[in-house]
């Protein structure tokens, strides 16, 4: 498989995982209370708030931010999945061992990221149903990308053979 390939079917993956993580954010946001804040700092204006920092573009308006709200979640969601490949290929093609890599790796850009550009507080001091919902979702998100580049990766493998 072409490392193009490889790239593409990564940000499948990643967009799957970003759907079904949304989607998992959303039922958890309607079965939780959370008058307190936010269910996940995924799920927050905390995500503009850091984009903001990064592009340089704060939007003023409600609609404004939701566009770069939609912007970042699934252009980043997506994207960041080539990652998992690069672990994968990196780890001789253990699934397991790249789930894992890249779990710690998206976690901890939860970790980092939020509080040093999304004025959040370290994650030692989240909420515990928050700091559950971000281990959770992440959770939720490497497994998904993991089962749909798996697929896509056999489907490749499979089509060559014939």
């Amino acid at each position: 498989m072409t490392s193009a390939r490889r790239r593409r079917d990564a940000v499948v993956g990643g967009l799957v995982g970003t759907a079904v993580m949304t989607a998992s954010l959303a039922l958890e946001s309607r079965l939780r209370p959370h008058g307190d804040g936010p269910v996940d700092y995924d799920a927050s204006d905390h995500v503009v708030i850091a984009a903001a920092k990064v592009t340089r573009w704060n939007p003023r308006t409600p609609a404004g931010r939701r566009v770069l709200f939609n912007l970042v979640h699934w252009g980043y969601g997506s994207v960041v999945a080539v990652e998992y490949e690069q672990f994968r290929r990196a780890l001789g093609g253990s699934d397991a061992a790249a789930s894992a890599a890249f779990y710690a790796s998206c976690q901890g850009m939860a970790f980092t990221l939020f509080p040093l550009l999304g004025d959040t507080p370290p994650p030692w001091r989240w909420r515990r149903s928050l700091l559950a919902s971000s281990i959770g979702q992440h959770a939720l998100y490497v497994v998904t990308v993991s089962a749909v580049s798996r697929r896509l990766s056999a489907r490749s493998r499979s089509s060559r053979a014939v």
